[in-house]
């Protein structure tokens, strides 16, 4: 059986979004408490998100997972729904589940960037764009630093 660690870390994101449909941007800062487990080779980061805009704020739980091989799983799971796959030398697809219905979404990775500072600190930089049906949806960094 894996050797599980779970620790009590607190995240900072920032996620700047250029949404190419309606030429706007948008920046949301979240801070919250997290956990931080190692499971084997991988790192589990997970936090519940609320976004503040909506009017009825839904919670979303999202899990970051990473490696060794410098490669990022985005887990959100809530209102909508998907599994995001990070690789800087792949283009990856995923299917997007919303109240509207499914997008298929396909996910170029421009920079991904981990670094980890201790067992429970670190960084995490993102930039990636989203297509559906070959048509740019919008361009993405996330920043998460975590402690």
């Amino acid at each position: 059986m894996a050797n599980i660690k779970t620790h009590p870390i607190h995240l900072h994101l920032i996620s700047d979004i250029h949404d190419l449909q309606s030429d706007r941007n948008e920046q949301i800062i979240i801070s919250e408490p997290a956990t931080l487990s190692k499971i084997a080779d991988h790192t589990y980061i997970r936090y519940i998100e609320t976004n503040p805009t909506d009017a009825t704020p839904n919670k979303t739980h999202v899990t970051f997972k990473f490696g060794t091989n410098q490669n990022l799983q985005m887990n959100r799971t809530g209102l909508s729904q998907g599994i995001f796959h990070f690789n800087p030398d792949q283009v990856t697809t995923t299917t997007y589940l919303t109240p509207a219905g499914q997008i298929r979404l396909t996910v170029e990775t421009t920079a991904l960037v981990i670094l980890q500072t201790s067992a429970t600190s670190g960084s995490i930089t993102l930039q990636y764009r989203l297509l559906a049906d070959n048509v740019h949806l919008g361009h993405y960094k996330i920043q998460l630093n975590y402690e």
